[in-house]
């Protein structure tokens, strides 16, 4: 979904404003980059362990302020690509968000089968003809991280909501100390199977950095507001927030976005 010209990608911000978003996103660039320069605790084989191995392909991208003036012919142009790619064979989720606040910075996410599948869409015309717009619609740069599907918690497709425009969506970003990393994920088991069977779930993956296995991002799909406010109210919910209280680098809260899904007209 982003142009060929932005290759240098990172994790991203916060819920409550682009500015801090940007912020997060040199934070983690350093945290990424000095690493390449520093003694690392964890061996090479060890790393390679943890890296997952499923083919499928997926991003999560920021596009970052949108200019209010160009709001709707972005906004067409985008919806138009997420429907025509949606139908391409090698398409599993191609998802558009807004926040709940109505700021004007939408966030995609897109899932293949494979790489090869996702260079196929690239080469589209419609996908083109979007990029086109949304480089003249940019206040900054977009941002995008690729992820990668965990062995440990295969991926579901997505349950498609009935009323998309009442759905909501969450998506939090952990950075996790990397002595924590097996006992977050430990901790996460439950809590991913216990959220898939609450009522109203839409989806509950969590996905990997696939550039630093320490770094996770949870996407959320609830068919309403009160799915989700439920949802966090249950006793699964309330326990991994207490054992996971010193796992973090940073505050998870601090790089969660409430969104709301605007990938179709007329919802």
């Amino acid at each position: 979904m982003k142009a060929k010209k932005k290759k240098q990608y990172n994790t991203a911000g916060t819920a409550r404003n682009m500015a801090s978003i940007i912020y997060c996103l040199a934070l983690f660039t350093l945290q990424l980059g000095c690493g390449k320069h520093q003694e690392n605790t964890t061996s090479e084989k060890t790393q390679q362990r943890e890296m997952p191995t499923s083919a499928s392909f997926q991003e999560l991208g920021f596009f970052g302020n949108i200019k209010a003036s160009m709001w709707p012919e972005f906004l067409e142009a985008v919806q138009h690509n997420v429907a025509l790619s949606r139908r391409e064979s090698g398409n599993m989720v191609f998802s558009l968000y807004q926040p709940e606040n109505e700021k004007l910075a939408p966030i995609w996410f897109e899932r293949f089968h494979t790489k090869s599948a996702h260079n196929f869409h690239k080469e589209q015309a419609y996908f083109q003809e979007a990029i086109a717009v949304i480089q003249r619609s940019l206040e900054g740069d977009a941002k995008a991280i690729r992820l990668l599907v965990l062995d440990e918690f295969p991926a579901t497709l997505p349950i498609k909501a009935a009323e998309p425009a009442r759905s909501r969506h969450v998506i939090t970003l952990y950075a996790v100390k990397e002595e924590k990393r097996q006992s977050f994920l430990q901790t996460m088991s439950p809590l991913i199977a216990n959220s898939r069977k609450s009522t109203g779930n839409l989806e509950f993956n969590l996905y990997q950095h696939a550039e630093d296995a320490k770094v996770f991002v949870l996407i959320e799909g609830w068919k309403t507001r009160s799915h989700h406010e439920a949802n966090t109210d249950k006793e699964h919910v309330r326990k991994f927030g207490s054992q996971t209280k010193d796992f973090f680098v940073s505050k998870p809260s601090d790089t969660r976005w409430i969104l709301k899904d605007i990938s179709t007209k007329n919802q």
